[in-house]
């Protein structure tokens, strides 16, 4: 009898910034993020007017006061290669060696800018979340289901069944952009440490 654990795949239904491959898929960066996000979030990204309150020359009003994690990646410019959603079920956004713009400003070991060289997973959190209860949330172990542990050991089995010479580091994204990277007060957080590693069937080198 197999017993082994298949997430539930679903279809992506927006287009994502680039098909440009890595040279080599040296790791996977771990991300937090909401499954709903305030549409006032795009208050704090590149393509927001504060004269006229608009995003991309649309009203901000006119935009969904909550807005799935897929579509605010697609509108701000972001991506991730995967999404896992709180019932462990699984997007592929992108292939694992296709480069998606995840770390931002970021640093790791003798890697800078991540996204040429690691692949990103972003565990979504439940529901709707502003940013506040966002930071408080995932503060918490509970915040993570046991599916969507499943599914991100599914990734990394996949991962390292597709790049067998390179895949070699699992991190957090706190750990490649956090402070000490992008400065006082700037860097990431997630996964915090309600993010149980010692779930992850993954030991770095």
């Amino acid at each position: 009898m197999n017993n082994r654990f298949y997430p539930n795949i679903i279809p992506s239904l927006h287009s994502h910034v680039t098909d440009k491959e890595m040279k080599s898929v040296n790791g996977m960066v771990v991300h937090a993020m909401s499954e709903f996000i305030h549409r006032d979030a795009l208050k704090y990204t590149n393509g927001y007017n504060k004269v006229n309150k608009t995003f991309k020359n649309k009203p901000l009003l006119e935009y969904d006061e909550w807005l799935d994690a897929e579509y605010y990646l697609h509108l701000v410019g972001l991506s991730a290669n995967f999404l896992i959603y709180p019932d462990g079920s699984l997007k592929i956004l992108k292939k694992s060696n296709v480069i998606t713009y995840h770390a931002g400003v970021s640093k790791y070991l003798n890697w800078t800018n991540l996204n040429d060289d690691f692949c990103g997973v972003e565990i979504l959190i439940d529901g709707k979340n502003h940013y506040g209860a966002f930071i408080n949330r995932i503060k918490n172990e509970d915040w993570v289901s046991e599916n969507q542990y499943k599914t991100l050991n599914y990734i990394l089995m996949m991962c390292e069944k597709e790049n067998p010479i390179t895949f070699k580091h699992v991190i957090g994204h706190s750990v490649c952009s956090g402070d000490h990277v992008r400065g006082k007060g700037k860097g990431k957080r997630d996964p915090s440490e309600g993010f149980n590693w010692k779930r992850v069937n993954w030991t770095n080198p």
